[in-house]
């Protein structure tokens, strides 16, 4: 069995942006809700993900807020478990890339949207050396 490798975090943002772009309606993990408004979840009910939750081992569906309270656990007790492939990145890193996946204003019905691609590059610049 060969070892698994790491992707880097230029790797996993190019990744996220081919899968999102190419259908950000049928995978981005949105849930409209009419009281809550419409928020973005880590798993949805119908299986859409957000872009920390398709890199987790078994996100669940009542996980909700920034990938910082899920990391510390929002009662102390969640730790998500990244994919092998995904494991060793920061959280600075994971809060980042869930903002691209988060903001409605990066995305269209079909489309990443001019605004996330400014985005997207910057992550891109930022992370480029490591």
């Amino acid at each position: 069995m060969e070892p698994i490798r790491r992707k880097s975090k230029i790797a996993i943002i190019e990744e996220t942006v081919a899968y999102y772009s190419a259908d950000p309606v049928g995978r981005r993990g949105i849930n409209p809700d009419k009281q809550k408004g419409v928020y973005c979840q880590y798993k949805t009910a119908d299986g859409k993900m957000c872009a920390a939750g398709r890199c987790m081992v078994d996100p669940q569906q009542d996980w909700v807020g920034p990938v910082t309270n899920i990391w510390v656990g929002n009662s102390g007790t969640i730790v998500p478990v990244w994919k092998p492939e995904y494991e060793g990145h920061d959280i600075a890193f994971w809060r980042d890339l869930q903002r691209l996946h988060d903001n409605g204003d990066y995305w269209t019905k079909t489309e990443m949207h001019e605004n996330g691609k400014i985005y997207a590059d910057k992550l891109l610049e930022k992370y480029k050396d490591q």
